[in-house]
């Protein structure tokens, strides 16, 4: 039996641009051996522009199995976080 693997990629912290497109962000969440991913999205995001971009970028880490938890000093972002996802969708 070899030895298991530390999983030192647990946890990885993601940081958006404010002009990061959303795909960009899921192939960042794909990429990542992550299990947990901490998305730090900054005020004036381009994110924001759409509920959307939030349902996508849920719907792409429940299918990879990833956690994701959302960072933001941006009105709009929590407020969409607020009104529209659950814990279930992120924390």
């Amino acid at each position: 039996m070899s030895p298991a693997k530390p999983n030192v990629h647990r946890i990885k912290k993601i940081a958006i641009n404010k002009s990061d497109e959303v795909a960009f962000v899921v192939e960042k969440l794909i990429d990542s051996e992550a299990q947990e991913i901490v998305l730090n999205i900054p005020r004036f995001s381009k994110l924001a522009d759409s509920l959307s971009n939030f349902h996508l970028i849920a719907r792409e880490a429940k299918l990879l199995g990833k956690k994701i938890v959302i960072e933001s000093v941006d009105d709009k972002v929590l407020e969409y976080l607020a009104k529209n996802h659950t814990r279930a969708d992120f924390e």
